[in-house]
Protein backbone atom coordinates (compact mmCIF):
# COMPACT_ATOMS: atom_id res chain seq x y z
CA UNK A 1 0.00 0.00 0.00
CA UNK A 2 1.35 3.42 -0.97
CA UNK A 3 2.30 5.54 2.04
CA UNK A 4 0.26 8.66 2.74
CA UNK A 5 1.50 11.62 4.75
CA UNK A 6 -1.40 13.58 6.27
CA UNK A 7 0.76 15.53 8.71
CA UNK A 8 4.30 16.92 9.10
CA UNK A 9 6.79 18.33 11.59
CA UNK A 10 8.90 21.40 10.87
CA UNK A 11 12.58 20.78 11.61
CA UNK A 12 15.47 23.29 11.55
CA UNK A 13 17.75 20.83 9.72
CA UNK A 14 15.47 19.13 7.18
CA UNK A 15 12.53 21.52 6.86
CA UNK A 16 9.06 19.98 6.78
CA UNK A 17 9.17 16.24 7.56
CA UNK A 18 6.06 14.42 6.28
CA UNK A 19 4.60 11.71 8.56
CA UNK A 20 2.17 8.86 8.16
CA UNK A 21 -0.68 8.41 10.62
CA UNK A 22 1.12 5.45 12.23
CA UNK A 23 4.34 7.48 12.63
CA UNK A 24 2.40 10.32 14.23
CA UNK A 25 0.87 7.87 16.71
CA UNK A 26 4.35 6.49 17.51
CA UNK A 27 5.67 10.02 18.09
CA UNK A 28 2.77 10.76 20.43
CA UNK A 29 3.41 7.55 22.43
CA UNK A 30 4.90 7.70 25.91
CA UNK A 31 8.17 5.87 25.02
CA UNK A 32 8.87 8.37 22.26
CA UNK A 33 7.80 11.50 24.16
CA UNK A 34 10.28 10.51 26.87
CA UNK A 35 13.05 11.41 24.38
CA UNK A 36 12.11 15.11 24.80
CA UNK A 37 13.72 14.86 28.24
CA UNK A 38 17.00 13.23 27.17
CA UNK A 39 19.57 15.61 25.72
CA UNK A 40 21.43 14.40 22.67
CA UNK A 41 24.83 15.55 23.98
CA UNK A 42 24.37 15.15 27.75
CA UNK A 43 26.21 18.05 29.45
CA UNK A 44 27.91 19.48 26.37
CA UNK A 45 25.71 22.57 26.85
CA UNK A 46 27.97 23.54 29.76
CA UNK A 47 30.55 24.56 27.16
CA UNK A 48 28.33 24.96 24.06
CA UNK A 49 25.19 26.70 25.47
CA UNK A 50 23.11 25.99 22.37
CA UNK A 51 23.62 22.22 22.56
CA UNK A 52 20.41 21.55 24.45
CA UNK A 53 18.68 19.60 21.67
CA UNK A 54 17.24 16.21 22.52
CA UNK A 55 17.00 12.72 21.12
CA UNK A 56 13.40 13.50 20.17
CA UNK A 57 14.24 15.81 17.27
CA UNK A 58 17.25 13.70 16.28
CA UNK A 59 15.02 10.64 15.95
CA UNK A 60 12.52 12.49 13.76
CA UNK A 61 15.41 13.78 11.63
CA UNK A 62 16.82 10.26 11.31
CA UNK A 63 13.44 9.12 9.94
CA UNK A 64 13.67 11.83 7.28
CA UNK A 65 17.20 10.91 6.19
CA UNK A 66 16.40 7.18 6.20
CA UNK A 67 13.33 7.81 4.05
CA UNK A 68 15.35 9.75 1.49
CA UNK A 69 18.00 7.04 1.41
CA UNK A 70 15.35 4.34 0.96
CA UNK A 71 13.68 6.30 -1.87
CA UNK A 72 16.97 6.66 -3.70
CA UNK A 73 18.07 3.04 -3.22
CA UNK A 74 14.67 1.70 -4.33
CA UNK A 75 15.26 3.53 -7.62
CA UNK A 76 18.78 2.10 -7.79
CA UNK A 77 17.57 -1.51 -7.69
CA UNK A 78 14.86 -1.15 -10.35
CA UNK A 79 17.24 -2.51 -13.01
CA UNK A 80 17.74 -5.77 -11.07
CA UNK A 81 15.75 -8.94 -11.59
CA UNK A 82 12.64 -9.57 -9.50
CA UNK A 83 14.48 -12.29 -7.57
CA UNK A 84 17.39 -9.98 -6.75
CA UNK A 85 15.03 -7.20 -5.63
CA UNK A 86 13.08 -9.60 -3.41
CA UNK A 87 16.31 -10.76 -1.77
CA UNK A 88 17.47 -7.21 -1.09
CA UNK A 89 14.06 -6.13 0.23
CA UNK A 90 13.64 -9.34 2.28
CA UNK A 91 10.53 -10.22 0.30
CA UNK A 92 8.81 -6.90 1.02
CA UNK A 93 7.16 -4.62 -1.48
CA UNK A 94 8.90 -1.26 -1.98
CA UNK A 95 6.22 0.54 0.07
CA UNK A 96 6.44 -2.02 2.90
CA UNK A 97 10.25 -1.76 2.85
CA UNK A 98 10.06 2.05 2.99
CA UNK A 99 7.54 1.95 5.87
CA UNK A 100 9.62 -0.47 7.97
CA UNK A 101 12.84 1.50 7.42
CA UNK A 102 11.15 4.77 8.40
CA UNK A 103 9.67 3.31 11.59
CA UNK A 104 12.92 1.58 12.62
CA UNK A 105 14.82 4.86 12.09
CA UNK A 106 12.21 6.74 14.12
CA UNK A 107 12.42 4.33 17.06
CA UNK A 108 16.15 3.57 16.94
CA UNK A 109 17.01 5.65 20.06
CA UNK A 110 14.05 5.01 22.39
CA UNK A 111 16.20 2.61 24.44
CA UNK A 112 18.67 5.25 25.62
CA UNK A 113 19.25 5.74 29.34
CA UNK A 114 19.14 9.26 30.85
CA UNK A 115 22.12 11.22 29.46
CA UNK A 116 22.46 8.66 26.64
CA UNK A 117 25.78 6.91 26.19
CA UNK A 118 27.29 8.76 29.18
CA UNK A 119 25.59 6.50 31.74
CA UNK A 120 25.90 3.19 29.85
CA UNK A 121 29.12 2.15 31.68
CA UNK A 122 27.12 1.90 34.93
CA UNK A 123 24.54 -0.42 33.36
CA UNK A 124 27.25 -2.44 31.61
CA UNK A 125 29.06 -3.04 34.88
CA UNK A 126 25.90 -4.58 36.33
CA UNK A 127 25.05 -6.86 33.41
CA UNK A 128 25.40 -10.62 33.97
CA UNK A 129 28.81 -11.88 32.86
CA UNK A 130 27.14 -13.92 30.11
CA UNK A 131 25.94 -10.69 28.45
CA UNK A 132 29.13 -8.71 28.95
CA UNK A 133 30.88 -9.64 25.70
CA UNK A 134 31.94 -6.95 23.24
CA UNK A 135 28.97 -7.26 20.89
CA UNK A 136 26.37 -6.96 23.64
CA UNK A 137 28.21 -4.09 25.31
CA UNK A 138 28.29 -2.09 22.08
CA UNK A 139 24.63 -2.75 21.21
CA UNK A 140 23.18 -2.14 24.68
CA UNK A 141 20.71 0.63 23.81
CA UNK A 142 19.55 -1.39 20.78
CA UNK A 143 18.83 -4.31 23.11
CA UNK A 144 16.75 -2.04 25.37
CA UNK A 145 15.03 -0.55 22.31
CA UNK A 146 13.96 -4.03 21.20
CA UNK A 147 12.71 -4.81 24.71
CA UNK A 148 10.70 -1.58 24.72
CA UNK A 149 9.09 -2.36 21.37
CA UNK A 150 8.14 -5.87 22.48
CA UNK A 151 6.95 -5.02 26.01
CA UNK A 152 5.30 -1.61 25.65
CA UNK A 153 1.59 -2.30 25.20
CA UNK A 154 1.24 1.08 23.51
CA UNK A 155 3.91 0.35 20.89
CA UNK A 156 2.68 -3.21 20.32
CA UNK A 157 -0.82 -1.89 19.58
CA UNK A 158 0.44 0.78 17.15
CA UNK A 159 3.00 -1.37 15.29
CA UNK A 160 0.76 -4.41 14.84
CA UNK A 161 2.10 -6.58 11.98
CA UNK A 162 5.21 -4.37 11.55
CA UNK A 163 6.58 -5.18 15.01
CA UNK A 164 8.74 -8.21 14.14
CA UNK A 165 10.19 -6.56 11.03
CA UNK A 166 11.08 -3.39 12.93
CA UNK A 167 12.75 -5.40 15.72
CA UNK A 168 14.78 -7.31 13.11
CA UNK A 169 16.08 -4.03 11.66
CA UNK A 170 17.00 -2.78 15.15
CA UNK A 171 18.64 -6.03 16.30
CA UNK A 172 20.01 -7.30 12.99
CA UNK A 173 19.86 -10.92 11.86
CA UNK A 174 22.33 -13.77 11.97
CA UNK A 175 23.25 -16.72 9.75
CA UNK A 176 25.26 -19.58 11.22
CA UNK A 177 26.00 -17.46 14.30
CA UNK A 178 27.34 -14.48 12.34
CA UNK A 179 25.59 -11.19 11.70
CA UNK A 180 24.31 -10.72 8.17
CA UNK A 181 24.40 -7.24 6.65
CA UNK A 182 21.13 -6.28 4.92
CA UNK A 183 19.96 -3.08 3.32
CA UNK A 184 17.31 -1.96 5.83
CA UNK A 185 19.78 -2.41 8.69
CA UNK A 186 22.53 -0.60 6.75
CA UNK A 187 20.28 2.43 6.28
CA UNK A 188 19.41 2.62 10.00
CA UNK A 189 22.74 1.47 11.53
CA UNK A 190 25.78 1.01 9.35
CA UNK A 191 28.99 2.84 8.45
CA UNK A 192 27.07 5.39 6.35
CA UNK A 193 23.67 5.46 8.04
CA UNK A 194 20.78 7.86 8.56
CA UNK A 195 21.66 8.17 12.26
CA UNK A 196 25.11 9.66 11.62
CA UNK A 197 23.99 11.74 8.66
CA UNK A 198 21.44 13.46 10.87
CA UNK A 199 23.37 13.88 14.12
CA UNK A 200 26.49 15.32 12.48
CA UNK A 201 24.46 18.13 10.91
CA UNK A 202 22.20 18.55 13.95
CA UNK A 203 24.95 18.59 16.59
CA UNK A 204 26.96 21.07 14.52
CA UNK A 205 23.91 23.33 14.13
CA UNK A 206 22.92 23.40 17.81
CA UNK A 207 26.46 23.65 19.16
CA UNK A 208 27.05 26.60 16.84
CA UNK A 209 30.11 25.11 15.13
CA UNK A 210 30.69 24.48 11.43
CA UNK A 211 32.80 21.33 11.73
CA UNK A 212 29.91 18.92 11.07
CA UNK A 213 28.76 20.43 7.77
CA UNK A 214 28.86 18.21 4.67
CA UNK A 215 26.96 17.73 1.41
CA UNK A 216 24.05 15.53 2.54
CA UNK A 217 22.35 15.60 -0.87
CA UNK A 218 25.47 14.34 -2.65
CA UNK A 219 26.05 11.60 -0.07
CA UNK A 220 22.47 10.30 -0.47
CA UNK A 221 22.62 10.57 -4.26
CA UNK A 222 25.88 8.60 -4.23
CA UNK A 223 24.57 5.64 -2.21
CA UNK A 224 24.20 2.31 -3.95
CA UNK A 225 24.28 -1.37 -3.01
CA UNK A 226 27.02 -3.98 -3.07
CA UNK A 227 26.16 -7.67 -2.68
CA UNK A 228 28.84 -10.03 -1.37
CA UNK A 229 27.79 -13.55 -0.41
CA UNK A 230 24.91 -13.34 2.08
CA UNK A 231 25.58 -9.66 2.74
CA UNK A 232 24.02 -6.60 1.14
CA UNK A 233 26.14 -3.52 1.90
CA UNK A 234 25.21 0.11 1.47
CA UNK A 235 28.06 1.40 -0.70
CA UNK A 236 29.14 4.72 -2.23
CA UNK A 237 29.58 5.26 -5.95
CA UNK A 238 32.97 6.41 -7.19
CA UNK A 239 31.56 9.84 -7.94
CA UNK A 240 30.69 10.27 -4.27
CA UNK A 241 34.18 9.71 -2.82
CA UNK A 242 34.81 13.38 -2.07
CA UNK A 243 31.37 13.78 -0.45
CA UNK A 244 31.90 10.82 1.88
CA UNK A 245 35.42 12.01 2.69
CA UNK A 246 33.90 15.34 3.69
CA UNK A 247 31.44 13.46 5.90
CA UNK A 248 34.23 11.46 7.56
CA UNK A 249 36.20 14.63 8.19
CA UNK A 250 33.10 16.26 9.68
CA UNK A 251 32.86 13.42 12.20
CA UNK A 252 36.59 13.66 12.91
CA UNK A 253 36.44 17.39 13.67
CA UNK A 254 33.26 17.08 15.74
CA UNK A 255 34.87 14.27 17.74
CA UNK A 256 37.84 16.49 18.55
CA UNK A 257 35.97 19.72 19.20
CA UNK A 258 32.61 18.57 20.59
CA UNK A 259 32.13 14.89 21.47
CA UNK A 260 35.49 14.61 23.27
CA UNK A 261 35.80 18.20 24.48
CA UNK A 262 37.46 18.14 27.89
CA UNK A 263 34.34 19.49 29.64
CA UNK A 264 32.29 16.65 28.12
CA UNK A 265 34.93 14.12 29.22
CA UNK A 266 34.92 15.50 32.77
CA UNK A 267 31.13 15.69 33.17
CA UNK A 268 30.56 12.20 31.74
CA UNK A 269 33.04 10.71 34.19
CA UNK A 270 31.74 12.75 37.14
CA UNK A 271 28.27 11.44 36.28
CA UNK A 272 29.43 7.81 36.25
CA UNK A 273 31.38 8.26 39.50
CA UNK A 274 28.38 9.94 41.14
CA UNK A 275 26.04 7.15 40.03
CA UNK A 276 28.39 4.43 41.25
CA UNK A 277 28.73 6.11 44.65
CA UNK A 278 24.96 6.63 44.85
CA UNK A 279 24.20 2.98 44.08
CA UNK A 280 26.88 1.61 46.41
CA UNK A 281 25.70 3.92 49.17
CA UNK A 282 22.11 2.67 49.18
CA UNK A 283 21.43 0.04 51.89
CA UNK A 284 19.34 -2.85 50.57
CA UNK A 285 16.95 -2.55 53.54
CA UNK A 286 16.01 1.07 52.70
CA UNK A 287 12.37 1.63 51.84
CA UNK A 288 11.26 3.71 48.88
CA UNK A 289 11.01 7.09 50.60
CA UNK A 290 13.75 9.13 48.95
CA UNK A 291 13.86 9.67 45.18
CA UNK A 292 17.12 7.77 44.70
CA UNK A 293 15.86 4.55 46.28
CA UNK A 294 14.55 3.22 42.95
CA UNK A 295 17.61 4.29 40.96
CA UNK A 296 19.13 0.83 41.35
CA UNK A 297 16.24 -0.72 39.42
CA UNK A 298 17.13 1.32 36.33
CA UNK A 299 20.51 -0.40 36.23
CA UNK A 300 19.17 -3.94 36.62
CA UNK A 301 18.35 -4.64 32.98
CA UNK A 302 15.95 -7.41 32.14
CA UNK A 303 13.98 -8.20 29.00
CA UNK A 304 10.73 -7.91 30.96
CA UNK A 305 7.69 -5.67 31.12
CA UNK A 306 8.57 -4.86 34.75
CA UNK A 307 11.97 -3.46 33.77
CA UNK A 308 10.51 -1.48 30.86
CA UNK A 309 7.89 0.07 33.17
CA UNK A 310 10.68 1.27 35.49
CA UNK A 311 12.88 2.36 32.58
CA UNK A 312 10.20 4.69 31.19
CA UNK A 313 10.09 6.64 34.47
CA UNK A 314 13.67 7.88 34.09
CA UNK A 315 15.00 10.87 32.17
CA UNK A 316 17.76 13.48 32.58
CA UNK A 317 15.97 15.73 35.07
CA UNK A 318 14.84 12.92 37.35
CA UNK A 319 18.31 11.37 37.45
CA UNK A 320 19.91 14.74 38.20
CA UNK A 321 17.40 15.49 40.98
CA UNK A 322 17.99 12.02 42.40
CA UNK A 323 21.76 12.44 42.34
CA UNK A 324 21.68 15.90 43.90
CA UNK A 325 19.61 14.48 46.79
CA UNK A 326 22.18 11.78 47.55
CA UNK A 327 24.52 12.00 50.53
CA UNK A 328 28.29 12.37 50.68
CA UNK A 329 30.51 12.64 47.64
CA UNK A 330 27.79 11.15 45.39
CA UNK A 331 25.52 14.14 45.93
CA UNK A 332 28.51 16.49 45.83
CA UNK A 333 29.47 15.29 42.33
CA UNK A 334 25.95 15.74 40.97
CA UNK A 335 25.64 19.21 42.50
CA UNK A 336 29.03 20.15 41.05
CA UNK A 337 27.72 19.28 37.57
CA UNK A 338 24.48 21.18 38.18
CA UNK A 339 26.31 24.31 39.39
CA UNK A 340 29.22 23.92 36.94
CA UNK A 341 31.83 23.50 39.68
CA UNK A 342 33.62 20.85 37.71
CA UNK A 343 36.66 18.73 38.39
CA UNK A 344 39.57 19.46 36.05
CA UNK A 345 41.31 17.34 33.43
CA UNK A 346 44.91 17.83 34.54
CA UNK A 347 46.61 14.99 32.68
CA UNK A 348 45.92 13.86 29.12
CA UNK A 349 48.99 12.16 27.71
CA UNK A 350 50.00 9.32 25.41
CA UNK A 351 50.93 6.47 27.76
CA UNK A 352 54.07 5.76 25.73
CA UNK A 353 55.22 9.32 26.39
CA UNK A 354 54.12 9.34 30.00
CA UNK A 355 56.26 6.37 31.01
CA UNK A 356 58.98 4.39 29.23
CA UNK A 357 58.61 1.40 31.54
CA UNK A 358 57.06 -1.45 29.49
CA UNK A 359 55.31 -3.04 32.46
CA UNK A 360 53.77 0.30 33.43
CA UNK A 361 52.67 0.89 29.84
CA UNK A 362 50.98 -2.52 29.72
CA UNK A 363 49.28 -1.95 33.08
CA UNK A 364 47.97 1.51 32.20
CA UNK A 365 46.85 0.42 28.73
CA UNK A 366 44.64 -2.33 30.18
CA UNK A 367 43.36 -0.22 33.10
CA UNK A 368 39.55 -0.07 33.06
CA UNK A 369 37.82 3.04 34.34
CA UNK A 370 35.71 2.86 37.50
CA UNK A 371 37.08 -0.54 38.56
CA UNK A 372 38.94 -1.67 41.70
CA UNK A 373 42.25 -1.39 39.82
CA UNK A 374 41.44 2.18 38.82
CA UNK A 375 40.43 3.00 42.40
CA UNK A 376 43.87 1.90 43.66
CA UNK A 377 45.48 4.22 41.11
CA UNK A 378 43.20 7.06 42.20
CA UNK A 379 43.98 6.55 45.88
CA UNK A 380 47.71 6.81 45.19
CA UNK A 381 47.21 9.99 43.15
CA UNK A 382 44.97 11.42 45.88
CA UNK A 383 47.75 10.93 48.44
CA UNK A 384 50.24 12.75 46.20
CA UNK A 385 47.86 15.64 45.50
CA UNK A 386 46.28 15.83 48.95
CA UNK A 387 42.66 15.60 47.83
CA UNK A 388 39.83 13.05 48.41
CA UNK A 389 40.18 9.93 46.24
CA UNK A 390 36.46 10.17 45.40
CA UNK A 391 37.31 13.35 43.48
CA UNK A 392 40.08 11.72 41.45
CA UNK A 393 39.12 9.83 38.28
CA UNK A 394 41.67 7.88 36.22
CA UNK A 395 40.79 6.50 32.81
CA UNK A 396 42.51 5.52 29.61
CA UNK A 397 41.02 6.33 26.25
CA UNK A 398 41.86 6.20 22.58
CA UNK A 399 42.67 9.42 20.78
CA UNK A 400 39.60 11.21 19.41
CA UNK A 401 39.03 9.95 15.86
CA UNK A 402 36.09 8.58 13.85
CA UNK A 403 37.41 5.12 14.87
CA UNK A 404 35.29 5.26 18.04
CA UNK A 405 32.10 3.23 18.15
CA UNK A 406 31.05 -0.23 17.04
CA UNK A 407 33.77 -1.47 14.70
CA UNK A 408 31.62 -2.58 11.77
CA UNK A 409 29.46 0.57 11.96
CA UNK A 410 32.28 3.10 12.17
CA UNK A 411 32.39 5.87 9.59
CA UNK A 412 35.99 5.48 8.45
CA UNK A 413 38.01 4.55 5.35
CA UNK A 414 38.22 0.88 6.40
CA UNK A 415 34.43 0.37 6.65
CA UNK A 416 33.04 2.47 3.79
CA UNK A 417 32.63 0.45 0.57
CA UNK A 418 33.25 2.26 -2.74
CA UNK A 419 31.68 0.79 -5.88
CA UNK A 420 33.15 2.55 -8.92
CA UNK A 421 31.41 2.59 -12.28
CA UNK A 422 34.11 0.30 -13.65
CA UNK A 423 36.10 -2.22 -11.63
CA UNK A 424 35.54 -4.06 -8.39
CA UNK A 425 34.13 -2.68 -5.17
CA UNK A 426 36.74 -1.96 -2.51
CA UNK A 427 37.26 -0.12 0.76
CA UNK A 428 37.64 3.65 0.65
CA UNK A 429 41.12 3.20 2.18
CA UNK A 430 42.11 1.21 -0.92
CA UNK A 431 40.41 3.47 -3.46
CA UNK A 432 43.12 6.09 -3.85
CA UNK A 433 45.49 8.19 -1.73
CA UNK A 434 43.57 10.98 -0.05
CA UNK A 435 43.56 13.50 2.76
CA UNK A 436 42.10 10.75 4.96
CA UNK A 437 45.46 9.02 5.29
CA UNK A 438 45.93 10.67 8.67
CA UNK A 439 42.81 8.93 9.94
CA UNK A 440 44.39 5.55 9.22
CA UNK A 441 47.29 6.11 11.61
CA UNK A 442 47.36 3.93 14.76
CA UNK A 443 45.35 5.23 17.68
CA UNK A 444 47.07 6.50 20.79
CA UNK A 445 46.08 5.08 24.15
CA UNK A 446 46.03 8.07 26.48
CA UNK A 447 45.86 8.25 30.27
CA UNK A 448 43.53 10.91 31.67
CA UNK A 449 43.39 12.08 35.29
CA UNK A 450 40.44 14.21 36.45
CA UNK A 451 40.84 15.82 39.86
CA UNK A 452 39.59 18.47 42.24
CA UNK A 453 41.76 21.39 41.18
CA UNK A 454 41.60 23.47 44.33
CA UNK A 455 40.46 22.26 47.80
CA UNK A 456 38.52 25.51 48.28
CA UNK A 457 36.90 25.26 44.81
CA UNK A 458 38.20 28.73 44.05
CA UNK A 459 37.21 29.05 40.40
CA UNK A 460 39.58 31.99 39.89
CA UNK A 461 42.66 30.15 41.17
CA UNK A 462 45.75 31.01 39.13
CA UNK A 463 47.56 28.62 36.80
CA UNK A 464 50.31 27.83 39.31
CA UNK A 465 48.13 25.22 41.02
CA UNK A 466 47.30 23.59 37.68
CA UNK A 467 51.00 23.46 36.73
CA UNK A 468 51.86 22.04 40.14
CA UNK A 469 49.30 19.26 39.72
CA UNK A 470 50.54 18.38 36.23
CA UNK A 471 54.15 18.28 37.44
CA UNK A 472 53.25 15.95 40.31
CA UNK A 473 51.34 13.62 37.99
CA UNK A 474 54.15 13.48 35.44
CA UNK A 475 56.68 12.82 38.21
CA UNK A 476 54.47 10.08 39.61
CA UNK A 477 54.54 8.16 36.32
CA UNK A 478 58.02 9.01 35.05
CA UNK A 479 59.86 8.10 38.23
CA UNK A 480 60.13 4.76 39.91
CA UNK A 481 58.71 2.72 37.01
CA UNK A 482 55.09 3.57 37.94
Amino acid sequence: MELKYPTSIRDPIHGFIPLTQKERRLIDSRPFQRLRRIRQLAHAYLVYPGAVHTRFEHSVGTLRVASRMADHLLEEIQSLTTGQRDEILLGKSPDDFRRIVRIAALLHDIGHLPFGHSTEPVLLSKLPVSLRNTEEVESLHERITSSLIRHSEELVEILEEDLDDVVQVIEGKKHQGREVRFLAKEIVSGPVDSDKLDYLLRDSHYAGVKYGVFDLEKVIESTTIHISGPHCFLAIKGEGVRAIEQCILAKFFLAEQLYFHKVRVVTDNMLVRGLNLTLVGMPESQTSVKPHDNLGKLFEYGDTQEYISEFLLWHDERMMDCGCAANGYAGDLFRRIRDRRLLKLRLDEDIRVLTKDINSQDRLTTLESHTDEARKEEQEIAEVLGCPSELVIVRNTTSATPHTGREKYRLEPETVVIRPEHGEARKLSEHEPSILRRLQEPEQIRLQVIVQDDPTDNLSADSDRASEIRDKLYNLYQQGGK
